[in-house]
């Protein structure tokens, strides 16, 4: 007995360590992947360590009775660890087997039944000292039944099925809880033949060789598991690489790169191939309104109807934002692809529900056509780009097709940009000042500076021949700062005019720089660094900036008047004429469109609209400047319907700032008396 007991020890520790080995491996496994089942299953292992040392624990302590206190803590430690073996181990199996994680509050209910049923055999130890094969049965072989269970229960979740990428290690473990549970099965058979003896059967020893090696295959099919999973998520990941190397992460569309490569491949073919480039309108109105997963989520709905709207062998390609271009390999000519991305742009016309919200979107088209625009690839997107910025410009929605005119036209824009640039660093800019003129007492009301280009080659240029590329380029905020700065300190200097104190100077602001969140600092600023007195700027904004959005232009006006400048509305009669926002919004002067002024000689309809907007405006205590008076009849008329000031060729013409300072220094004769 005494050697078959050390043979026991010796293969329970053997078997324990090797337990420890396995444990500490998944466990190392789980820090790096953290799936439950590496933690369940290296938990599974650590409890058979425990087990299997407390076990060899308990036969040293053999010769101590049963009920000894050192001996009870031992079996009560070693049973603890089978039974949580085999809570671990199914947990684990489920685990692999689902792909979900057991809830924590069903493994703290069946670790609690586990302790219990642990305890339970623990107090059979009480049993009279001659029951020794009875207490073996209940510490031995009612814990093998159990794991029996368990290893065929972990067997059936764990074999592989359908495309499972784990296969060979799953197949392993699986095989190896199928062979443990068949040596579950002799333990508990011996163990119940040993009941009816006074003494442990000594069969306990030799089976533990076997033990141990169906230990370590099981443990080699758990890291096969963990290392197949890792090879099929090294691939995958490279799959999403090449993926992501070559489509949209956002839409799953073809990206630039993967859009070359079929646009050759088209023009590599016979036939025409048609290539249009789609823009979203006012998608950044989307964006602002609704945020930026709103918008995401239309740029996927768009994407997945466009894709529906072409032929299969279409390509449908997001390059980034709300662009989209379209490869359509096989049209006959212009008017067949035309036909074509009308269909395309018409599946967008369908309402879109967003964030509950449902959502009327058009698009605009550009197209070119190879071999009419040629045949380089790159070029072509290009040109569709160019004509679809002609479509926008045009009307919303609309399609365009490809001119040479329109390269010709970028290229100046380009160089007209590169060249604004250089004339904000060298100065090039100036400011010109044109007089406001009261109609009653002919002294200057105000001073309006206008931007001028002094350009080294094209002479001087008026705002018109390039503000549009400065808005597009994004140079009119510092343009417009730097006009601001310069024109105050220009009238900081101007003398009072017949008594009366200095004019004021008026400068036009552009949409992008009065929606500029710093632009009070930056007037304020300007003010202070001139020295000049707030009331003595008056700033202009045309109608429709005004009523491009309501609520924000009346909080930007009232922050500008909490500054103390004046405001006045420019162009008025161009756009909206809405004398309800103008009692909203906080003005002080209202300036008549130059076009209404030129036909006021004609007593028409031009006519009868002036002399209202006058009349309406100063019911609403606003001064009424009429711009672009270039007669003595349009000046007379303007004086009949009670016009404030007067501006325009009649007056002076526009000058430099030198001029200016010159012409306030001498009296405007004849204005006043007629």
């Amino acid at each position: 007995m005494p050697d078959i007991a050390g043979y026991v020890i010796v293969g329970n520790l053997a078997q324990a360590v090797g337990a420890l080995v396995l444990g500490l491996l998944l466990l190392g496994f789980h820090r790096r992947d953290e799936h439950a089942w590496t933690r369940h299953w290296a938990w599974s292992w650590l409890a058979l360590m425990v087990y299997l040392a407390g076990s060899a624990a308990v036969i040293t302590a053999l010769r101590l009775p049963a009920t000894h206190p050192l001996r009870l803590s031992l079996t009560l430690a070693s049973l603890t660890g089978a039974y949580l073996q085999v809570v671990w181990l199914v947990a684990g199996s489920w685990e692999v087997h689902t792909g979900r994680t057991l809830p924590a509050r069903r493994m703290r209910v069946l670790a609690g039944a586990a302790v219990a049923v642990a305890l339970a055999c623990t107090l059979a130890y009480v049993a009279p000292r001659e029951a020794a094969a009875q207490r073996h049965f209940m510490r031995v072989g009612v814990r093998s039944l159990v794991l029996m269970c368990g290893l065929l229960a972990s067997a059936r979740l764990a074999w592989p099925s359908g495309g499972d990428e784990r296969r060979a290690g799953r197949r392993m473990a699986a095989t190896g809880f199928v062979l443990l549970a068949a040596q579950q099965a002799v333990y508990g058979g011996l163990s119940i033949a040993g009941l009816g003896r006074s003494e442990p059967a000594s069969w306990t020893g030799v089976l533990g060789t076997v033990d141990f090696l169906l230990q370590w295959i099981i443990g080699l099919g758990m890291v096969m598991i963990l290392l197949e999973q890792q090879r099929a998520g090294a691939l995958r990941s490279a799959a999403d690489a090449e993926r992501l190397a070559f489509h949209d992460p956002l839409t799953g569309l073809p990206n630039r790169r993967l859009l070359r490569q079929r646009l050759r491949a088209s023009l590599s073919g016979d036939g025409g191939v048609g290539v249009a480039f789609l823009d979203l309108d006012r998608f950044k109105v989307i964006n602002d309104s609704l945020g930026h997963a709103a918008g995401d989520d239309l740029l996927r709905q768009a994407g997945s109807r466009l894709r529906l709207a072409v032929p299969d062998e279409a390509t449908v390609s997001r390059l980034g934002g709300d662009e989209f271009v379209l490869v359509l390999p096989g049209v006959a000519d212009g008017a067949e692809c035309g036909a074509a991305v009308r269909r395309a742009l018409d599946t967008l016309r369908a309402p879109f529900l967003i964030a509950g919200h449902e959502l009327f979107v058009t698009a605009s088209a550009g197209i070119s056509v190879a071999p009419a625009d040629g045949v380089d690839a790159d070029a072509l997107v290009r040109q569709a780009d160019l004509a679809m910025y002609r479509a926008k410009a045009e009307r919303i929605g609309g399609v365009a097709f490809f001119t040479p005119e329109m390269h010709r036209q970028a290229r100046e824009r380009l160089e007209t940009e590169t060249e604004l640039r250089r004339a904000l660093a060298e100065d090039q800019l100036v400011l010109v000042y044109q007089p406001v003129v009261d109609v009653g007492s002919g002294r200057v009301w105000g001073v309006e500076a206008l931007l001028r280009w002094r350009h080294p080659r094209r002479g001087l240029l008026a705002p018109s021949e390039f503000l549009a590329v400065a808005e597009a380029a994004g140079l009119i905020v510092p343009i417009g700062a730097w006009a601001l700065r310069t024109a105050c300190a220009r009238a900081a200097a101007w003398p009072a005019t017949s008594g009366e104190g200095a004019p004021r100077v008026m400068v036009n602001l552009s949409a992008r720089q009065f929606l500029e969140p710093d632009l009070p600092c930056t007037i304020t600023g300007a003010l202070a660094d001139a020295g000049l007195a707030p009331g003595r700027l008056e700033l202009e904004i045309t109608e429709s900036m005004a009523m491009e959005d309501v609520a924000a232009t009346e909080a930007v006006l009232r922050a500008l008047k909490d500054a103390g400048v004046r405001i006045s509305i420019d162009d008025f009669g161009t756009g909206y004429s809405s004398f309800e926002y103008l009692r909203r919004f906080p003005i002080d002067t209202l300036k008549v469109d130059r076009g209404f002024v030129a036909q006021v000689e004609e007593r028409g309809g031009d006519a009868e609209i002036v002399a209202a907007i006058v009349a309406m405006a100063h019911r609403l205590g606003l001064v009424v400047i009429g711009e672009g008076v270039e007669t003595a009849g349009q000046l007379a008329f303007l004086r009949e319907q009670g016009c404030d000031a007067v501006q325009g060729y009649l007056v002076a013409r526009p000058m430099s700032g030198e001029e200016m300072d010159l012409f306030l220094a001498r009296p405007l004769a004849g204005m006043g008396g007629g």
